[in-house]
């Protein structure tokens, strides 16, 4: 995957992440310090690091305010059937819009979820759009995509799991008892899930809103709900 920006290598970085190549803006035989993760010495670009001209670079890159660093880094990508049965799980499904898949990512990692699945139809985790929205947190989960839906919820069920489905008719989340491994399915806004995701083997649950507010962006969903699950404030209070 395209890594930009010195933020988002550090998080790759301090991640573990195989980095391949990183390539760094140079004007002239100027070097852009301010470009380098913080754990990079200063001085000269250290071995790994090639030199590449400014507007070379620029042209590659996909952001319209290019930084001046592009790496690429090796995901981590588990199959289905490896998914740790204890850990928590993101199911992204049909969401279309590269940026929002990336910042579910990101929501997920920082809540703790290990492992992110995508199924066909959901933009590409890896294309540039939704790494950069991720900040680099894409190295932070493993990655299981373009799953069939229906191998995605047996294997969830199989392993025991809660699978919640985000849901505006769903019950609401304050009432959601969850004391055991789960998952978290998240659709698009437009449609929500799949029909593989609907039926009586899953919990549809949804976050009360105030009046007129019918919906909320999915990453802005998936944030609310993991962090009820995270802090254990879904389910009524004892």
């Amino acid at each position: 995957m395209v890594v930009e920006g010195p933020r988002a290598l550090t998080t790759v970085i301090g991640a573990g992440a195989e980095i391949e190549e990183v390539y760094v803006a140079v004007d002239g035989d100027e070097v852009g310090r301010e470009v380098f993760p913080v754990d990079v010495p200063t001085g000269e670009p250290p071995p790994g690091f090639d030199r590449v001209e400014r507007a070379v670079l620029d042209s590659i890159s996909d952001s319209e305010t290019p930084q001046g660093l592009l790496a690429l880094a090796r995901p981590r990508l588990v199959d289905l059937e490896a998914i740790d049965s204890r850990s928590p799980v993101v199911v992204i499904d049909g969401v279309q819009d590269p940026g929002n898949v990336g910042a579910i990512v990101r929501v997920a990692a920082a809540m703790g979820v290990d492992v992110v699945v995508t199924t066909p139809g959901t933009a590409d985790p890896l294309g540039p759009r939704a790494v950069r929205a991720s900040a680099g947190t894409m190295a932070l989960v493993g990655l299981c995509m373009r799953s069939r839906p229906e191998a995605v919820l047996e294997t969830l069920l199989a392993g025991g799991r809660r699978v919640l489905v985000a849901d505006t008719a769903g019950e609401d989340l304050s009432e959601v008892v969850v004391d055991q491994p789960w998952a978290l399915v998240v659709g698009s806004e437009g449609h929500g899930v799949g029909e593989h995701f609907r039926g009586d083997d899953v919990t549809p649950v949804s976050i009360p809103m105030a009046a007129g507010v019918e919906s909320l962006n999915v990453a802005v969903t998936a944030g609310i709900v993991l962090y009820s699950l995270r802090v254990g404030t879904a389910g009524p209070p004892d």
